[in-house]
């Protein structure tokens, strides 16, 4: 069993949430057409709408960092020993266990995440207001032209779990 200290030292994780992959990470939910690092100069050409099936599963990888590091973020920063959502779910959350070098650790790679997915805000609200094409839907309360759709639910999702860190900056750009 490693020290508490250890526990989020992981390599694999480490490299999932680098500003590197969630770049390429975005990159790929909006379809736009990766460069080499010798023509990093350029801007990204979109290439394609791409399917809605890359588009909700980039974003539950995304649901899947933001919710791992704010139950962290949350459960060591309690007031009165009030339990807040989803925070006694990890195994790992023990306040007892965690250090304040810890929570420092999880707040700077929330921030990281957080500031990486700032600059592709516009876009995901876009996503919201222009969904990929979905057949038009019957339903007895009438007509759905656009129907919610998977991609839709995902990024009301991604801007819930957003919303729900209580970041300065995201708030203001979400207004």
């Amino acid at each position: 069993y490693a020290p508490p200290s250890d526990r989020f030292d992981d390599p694999l994780l480490a490299s999932l949430e680098s500003t590197e992959t969630m770049e390429l990470l975005l990159k790929i939910i909006f379809g736009l057409e990766l460069t080499n690092e010798e023509d990093s100069n350029e801007t990204p050409k979109e290439v394609q709408c791409p399917p809605c099936s890359v588009i909700s599963n980039g974003i539950s990888i995304i649901l899947a960092l933001l919710e791992t590091r704010t139950a962290v973020t949350c459960f060591n920063t309690q007031i009165n020993d009030v339990q807040e959502f989803g925070a006694e779910f990890n195994s790992q959350n023990n306040s007892s266990e965690m250090s304040s070098e810890d929570a420092a650790k999880q707040k700077a790679t929330l921030n990281a995440i957080l500031d990486g997915i700032v600059p592709w805000l516009p876009k995901f609200t876009d996503l919201l207001v222009n969904p990929p094409a979905l057949a038009p839907m019957n339903t007895t309360a009438g007509l759905l032209d656009p129907p919610l759709g998977l991609t839709r639910l995902h990024v009301a999702k991604l801007i819930c779990a957003l919303l729900g860190t209580n970041n300065q900056v995201i708030n203001s750009t979400l207004r």
